[in-house]
């Protein structure tokens, strides 16, 4: 997952948070994690054109936290949608991960994601450098 609960919880208003729990009950959790799983989805479904999604974490700890970020946001955004039927009054968030995705497009990058060891993140991106697959000395002797 790229985020938890807790992280989904850090993104809600108190009182908000409380009527959830107190409504949901024992299904409070089941939705929240619902919610955060349509975020991921949504995640990769807007970076797979540049990155090889989804990505995969060995631990929680491992999320990017700019990625993290996103995910807790859209999810936030989702559960008080769901909830109260009132998404503009956590809309700021959805446009804030929404801005957060465009910039990881236009840059190529994910801030915190380990470099793949060919000069770029996930998908192996050319950035910064040629790729040493491709633009071998050999290839570069024959210009």
């Amino acid at each position: 997952m790229y985020c938890s609960v807790s992280d989904v919880e850090s993104e809600l208003y108190l009182p908000v948070l409380k009527q959830m729990q107190t409504a949901w009950g024992a299904g409070y959790e089941t939705a929240v994690l619902a919610q955060i799983e349509t975020a991921e989805c949504y995640i990769d479904s807007m970076l797979a054109g540049s990155f090889e999604t989804p990505f995969k974490f060995q631990r929680p700890e491992d999320v990017p936290k700019a990625l993290r970020v996103c995910c807790q946001k859209f999810a936030a955004f989702g559960i008080v949608a769901r909830f109260s039927e009132k998404e503009d009054i956590v809309a700021d968030r959805r446009t804030d991960a929404e801005s957060m995705l465009m910039a990881f497009l236009s840059s190529g990058r994910i801030p915190g994601m380990p470099d793949d060891g060919k000069g770029g993140d996930a998908k192996g991106k050319i950035r910064w450098k040629s790729s040493q697959e491709v633009f071998t000395d050999k290839e570069f002797e024959k210009w």
